[in-house]
């Protein structure tokens, strides 16, 4: 389904000290995605951008920045890097505050059974082990943004 859309640039976006009214306004009609991360560069959110490539654009800025972000732009899904992100409940409380109708995920390295809770009581869609495998991010990330209730990504070649 994701697939036969065309082919989207992937974005890094760094928010501006002032802001800019439109500077990530986008013309296509992909899915947007917002990567939250204590780092605007990391590994994983390479294989993000690998994942979602045919898919939408993927915008990044750090837990610091991230609420001018929300106040400026919707976006389809955010997904929290709870691994990078210490406060990372009161980050899914803020967006569900701010855009209710977006979906947050909350990925992590080292999943516990607490902070899942913790994440799901807060109003996170899901919770789940950052996957190195990008095939197995594109289908996890497709059937979520089509509205189904998809399997955990594995790390399986």
């Amino acid at each position: 389904m994701l697939a036969s859309l065309r082919q989207r640039q992937v974005v890094s976006l760094f928010v501006p000290p002032v802001w800019l009214p439109g500077f990530l306004q986008e013309e296509n009609m992909g899915y947007q995605v917002l990567l939250i991360t204590g780092n605007r560069s990391t590994a994983w959110g390479d294989i993000l951008r690998q994942a979602l490539a045919n898919d939408g654009d993927l915008f990044t800025t750090t837990v610091a920045t991230f609420d001018s972000v929300l106040t400026h732009q919707l976006f389809d899904l955010i997904i929290v890097d709870a691994s990078e992100v210490a406060d990372f409940t009161n980050v899914v409380r803020e967006i569900r505050h701010h855009l209710p109708q977006s979906q947050v995920l909350v990925v992590t390295a080292s999943p516990t059974w607490q902070r899942a809770r913790d994440a799901m009581q807060a109003g996170a869609v899901d919770y789940v082990r950052k996957t190195q495998n990008p095939l197995e991010l594109t289908r996890y990330l497709q059937s979520l943004l089509s509205g189904e209730r998809p399997q955990p990504p594995e790390d399986t070649p």
